[in-house]
């Protein structure tokens, strides 16, 4: 039986919006995580956000989280994987969430610096 190697995920925030501590962002990657994650998703604000197709958090707060996020995981060469994104995940929220472009925003734009990105939206199914 071979030893398996370990795996190191660091979750980043549990709501990304309401501020990501930058010391200790930066520490978290100092461990060298293999993968980068974080939700932008909950239900404290309630149902009217759903309803509305409406972000409960900051647009300004929420793009500098997320280009933190992008920024460090691109420095590790790893993923960033976000979930729920726009407070509820669905589709109006999709569109709207500042991470959906925040790539393009802190890239130098050419092609090889381009972050990839794959938006599963809620229209898809499981």
């Amino acid at each position: 039986m071979s030893k398996l190697e370990p795996v190191r995920l660091m979750s980043a925030s549990g709501q990304l919006g309401y501020g990501v501590l930058k010391p200790a962002f930066e520490r978290g990657l100092t461990h060298e995580p293999h993968m980068i994650g974080a939700d932008m998703g909950s239900v404290d604000p309630g149902p009217a956000y759903l309803g509305m197709g409406k972000i409960a958090t900051d647009p300004e707060i929420t793009r500098r989280d997320l280009t933190m996020l992008l920024e460090g995981a691109r420095s590790l060469g790893v993923p960033l994987i976000i979930g729920t994104a726009g407070t509820a995940g669905a589709a109006p929220h999709l569109d709207q969430s500042p991470g959906h472009r925040a790539g393009r925003r802190t890239g130098s734009g050419s092609p090889s610096s381009s972050p990839r990105s794959a938006p599963i939206s809620p229209r898809t199914g499981c």
